[in-house]
């Protein structure tokens, strides 16, 4: 079975550009799944911050910082609100004020990066949670990837 390396290299995967560290020591990967990948593409540029927090910046730029912390191997979850939280089966997500980003980690310090959203949907009622956590599911169980293919444990074990 290949590594989250392997299918990134075969397309499958897509790696999170680490220049975007802004010369940061990269520390942690982040796999990019075809899904988040096509709603990246086709809605950050264009999507605003909802205005419940104000002076907040863009979602481009909220996903580029959330990421960019995550590589860096900045203490996340020191910030408030908690940026990470882990759901079952060990589906994790990342969150910033306007985005839900669902994935896994396949090895401590890899994350793999499933779904992506935003909390004014979720809160419409336009995607739920269960949809967004079933869909990273099937995406991790359907992948072509080196068992185990997802790791447990506490914050200390997966960052």
């Amino acid at each position: 079975m290949p590594t989250a390396e392997q299918l990134a290299k075969e397309g499958q995967l897509q790696i999170w550009p680490t220049r975007l560290a802004l010369g940061a020591e990269v520390t942690r990967i982040i796999y990019i799944g075809p899904n988040a990948g096509e709603w990246i593409h086709a809605n950050l540029k264009a999507l605003k911050a909802d205005g419940y927090f104000e002076g907040v910046e863009q979602p481009r730029e909220q996903l580029a910082d959330v990421f960019r912390r995550v590589m860096t191997g900045e203490k996340i979850n020191d910030f408030r609100p908690k940026t990470l939280w882990e759901h079952p089966e060990w589906i994790h997500e990342l969150r910033t004020a306007d985005l839900r980003i669902f994935g896994w980690f396949w090895r401590k310090n890899h994350f793999i990066v499933g779904e992506v959203g935003t909390k004014s949907d979720l809160a419409a009622g336009k995607v739920s949670y269960s949809g967004y956590l079933e869909s990273c599911r099937a995406f991790r169980k359907t992948l072509d990837l080196e068992e185990p293919k997802f790791i447990e444990g506490d914050i200390d074990d997966i960052l």
